[in-house]
């Protein structure tokens, strides 16, 4: 008996990689700067010394506090970004 959708394997691990290998070397200087600042402000170091556990634990925390700073509201198709009341 199957569990499903079999994950990891074949074409769809290809399509993944592919994409992922091709988005990088698209990345700007700039681009790579700007997040290299972003770990240290959230990590206090390098993104590359920064662990996955971290990793996720300071992204929720940014999250959260994105939540608590901003409120995104669809008015007529369009986004609009304002200061949380």
């Amino acid at each position: 008996m199957s569990d499903g959708t079999p994950r990891g394997v074949g074409n769809q691990v290809s399509a993944e990689f592919n994409l992922v290998y091709r988005w990088h070397s698209a990345t700007s200087l700039k681009d790579e700067q700007w997040t290299e600042n972003m770990y240290k402000e959230l990590f206090g170091k390098p993104a590359s010394e920064v662990p996955m556990h971290e990793l996720l634990a300071g992204l929720k925390k940014w999250s959260a506090l994105l939540s608590t700073i901003l409120r995104i509201s669809l008015t007529d198709g369009e986004t609009k970004v304002q200061p949380h009341a």
